[in-house]
């Protein structure tokens, strides 16, 4: 069983992961919805198959959201993916603190 078809939500530290079907072409293929605050950060889609290597397998990054944009990436677990987000998630904290400066006398 792949982690997809237990059809249940994973939290992995403040990123969860929600089970789907993303249409396509070729049917449904497995895929997760990765939320953090509540908010879409993630599309991930299954890579696996007898004409990938299986070093190939794991999940596929459609596409990102907000700071996570981007996509093509590919993460040989959910938990690579979960530790990808919070790496995105603590640079854009890091991004938006405010800077304060001392005031001149």
């Amino acid at each position: 069983m792949t982690e997809a078809t237990k059809s249940v939500p994973r939290e992995i530290g403040p990123v969860t992961f929600l089970p789907v079907r993303l249409s396509s072409h070729w049917g449904g293929e497995q895929a997760w919805l990765g939320l953090a605050e509540d908010q879409l950060v993630t599309v991930l889609v299954r890579v696996e198959g007898e004409d990938i290597p299986v070093d190939g397998h794991g999940w596929y990054l459609e596409i990102g959201f907000g700071p996570c944009q981007g996509e093509g990436r590919l993460f040989g677990s959910l938990d690579a993916a979960a530790l990808w987000v919070i790496d995105c998630l603590s640079h854009r904290d890091a991004v938006s603190q405010p800077v304060v400066t001392a005031a001149k006398a």
